[in-house]
């Protein structure tokens, strides 16, 4: 094994105005303890953008103890597509003077729920003076609320290989035990009680389990760290108070991390008065145990959280006695065990409370 003595190194780089790309040079030499003679490498490279398109090409010269000088060339250029489920097209091309030509083109993208499926193949070829070889590779990994999973496969000439794997943790914490991805040094626990389906977005494929808890995979320490819930997915019987907090954790620390919820069913009661006139907008809507529930929309329409099967609405939009009135309703029964994805939408009358 060689080993180097010394080395020093040039790089010279120029951007060439907002569109001409990038232009950059590059010198090097070194020497080594068990070698005599002195390697020299020259390099020229240049990349640019055409839209969404990258493509960079780079010549390299070099020059070996013995002094025989070698160039090699390479062009690559990189395509995405999608925006969605993304996916990106790239290849590369390198020839040196030796005789020898190298070329690769490979896909690789996302797909699946918040993009948690990644992909890729790759296919390569190598041809020199005597001989060509053929090789390819395909890859995929699946990173799941509870573990990552993921397999491979490869074949080529004279060779073919395969693998698979799971990776995951388990955390033990005042809310029991949950399942979930590798882990950092630094992780978090999130405690979100009925908020089942909400979705982390810092973190691909973990999401609130049935229990209502979730795993933060790794934070940065000694930094504020944004820890975002989507509730998309989430029933519409449960509201989270706050979709938003930070955190700022100590090195090797694991923070508890609790979102507040609302739960109960949701309506959206188109009311009028018992003389048909609509109720003033804005005004406050409680239930019976005198918890704000929703406020008068426009056109008379209440959309309110947080409700029994049947029950009394008060709305109240001023002190005196004509300014309160009730709503009796009853909401339609659903199917046992059904997960709620929408809100009722119901009619009723509101009378003035005597």
């Amino acid at each position: 094994m060689l080993r180097q003595r010394d080395r020093a190194q040039l790089t010279l780089s120029q951007r060439l105005g907002d569109t001409g790309g990038y232009l950059s040079l590059t010198s090097s030499t070194a020497n080594y303890w068990n070698r005599s003679g002195r390697d020299m490498n020259y390099s020229l490279a240049y990349s640019n953008n055409y839209q969404r398109v990258n493509y960079s090409f780079q010549a390299t010269r070099e020059r070996n103890m013995q002094s025989s000088m070698n160039t090699q060339y390479y062009f690559s250029v990189t395509v995405p597509f999608g925006r969605e489920n993304p996916f990106t097209i790239s290849s590369s091309v390198s020839h040196d003077t030796n005789g020898r030509t190298q070329s690769q083109a490979t896909l690789s993208g996302a797909a699946g729920d918040s993009n948690n499926l990644s992909y890729g193949l790759t296919g390569n070829r190598v041809t020199d003076k005597n001989s060509t070889t053929n090789g390819g590779s395909a890859n995929v990994m699946y990173r799941g609320p509870s573990a990552e999973l993921w397999a491979s496969v490869g074949e080529g000439t004279g060779y073919s290989q395969n693998s698979i794997g799971a990776r995951g943790a388990v955390v033990a914490h005042p809310g029991g035990i949950t399942l979930a991805q590798p882990l950092s040094e630094t992780f978090g626990i999130i405690e979100a009680l009925d908020a089942q389906d909400a979705k982390l977005v810092s973190s691909t494929g973990v999401k609130v389990d049935s229990r209502g808890y979730a795993i933060v995979p790794y934070l940065t320490p000694y930094n504020m760290n944004a820890i975002d819930l989507d509730p998309k997915g989430m029933t519409t019987d449960v509201e989270l108070k706050v979709s938003s907090q930070q955190v700022a954790p100590y090195a090797g620390s694991v923070p508890f991390i609790k979102f507040s919820t609302v739960s109960g069913r949701a309506a959206l009661i188109r009311v009028k008065q018992s003389d048909g006139s609509p109720l003033p907008f804005g005004a406050a809507v409680r239930d019976e145990s005198n918890v704000e529930v929703g406020v008068v929309g426009q056109a008379s329409k209440i959309f309110a959280r947080g409700l029994q099967a049947q029950g009394i609405l008060t709305v109240k939009w001023g002190e005196d006695a004509q300014s309160i009135c009730r709503i009796p309703y009853v909401l339609p029964e659903r199917e046992r065990n059904k997960k709620s994805d929408s809100y009722q939408q119901i009619d009723a009358n509101c009378s003035v409370s005597q």
